[in-house]
């Protein structure tokens, strides 16, 4: 972990937690926009779902008086195991003078379930990169979002796409997502040790996009 030498009480984990508030936030204003029509996007529709959200969010940032966040779309991993890009890298402009080399920041990397969720995908290209250290080596706490398009037809609603998900991750012998008292009511939490013996903490998001995917 970097180690600064920050203001008394102030803590970038909170504030990256009122980020993700900010993505719920952004997430309901998106569903009173025009819906998106599958047929007229091509097959990338993950990243067009989070272009759309990083959008919402810098234009309702200041609403969370958050004004100081830079959200970067697939920015390098220079820092991890290996070289990739981030869905979304969190930044705050106002720490600069503290982390002149933009070292600290937060990964959110996202994800999207169709009429068949990828749940391989989630663990491998997802939480597995964490726990791998490939995404956000110098932090411990991390987000991932996941654009749910379809309930499948065997499934009833997105608490048994979590179940199926679940029990997934544990035949994988990999920590379950977990509730936890939030009002939005498809937040989870999970907590995965490291390849370098740290614990790295992610907070998932599952946005409902069936009511504006046709």
């Amino acid at each position: 972990m970097i180690e600064f030498k920050f203001a008394k009480n102030f803590n970038l984990d909170n504030l990256f937690n009122k980020t993700l508030e900010l993505a719920i936030y952004s997430y309901n204003h998106i569903l009173e926009k025009e819906p998106y029509i599958i047929n007229e996007m091509d097959n990338d529709r993950e990243n067009i779902y989070r272009s759309d959200l990083v959008r919402e969010m810098l234009h309702l940032r200041f609403e969370f008086g958050l004004g100081c966040v830079v959200l970067n779309k697939e920015a390098e991993e220079d820092e991890g195991e290996g070289k990739g890009r981030l869905d979304i890298k969190v930044q705050y402009s106002h720490i600069h003078h503290l982390d002149v080399n933009d070292e600290y920041y937060h990964t959110i990397e996202c994800k999207r379930f169709g009429e068949i969720p990828n749940f391989k995908d989630y663990y491998e290209n997802g939480i597995l990169e964490f726990i791998n250290m490939k995404y956000s080596p110098k932090t411990n706490n991390a987000g991932m979002i996941c654009f749910v398009e379809k309930i499948p037809d065997n499934l009833n609603n997105i608490n048994e796409i979590i179940e199926k998900l679940n029990n997934y991750l544990r035949n994988k012998n990999v920590n379950p997502i977990e509730s936890f008292k939030h009002e939005f009511k498809y937040a989870y939490k999970s907590k995965h040790e490291r390849t370098n013996h740290d614990y790295i903490n992610l907070t998932h998001l599952f946005f409902d996009y069936t009511s504006i995917v046709t």
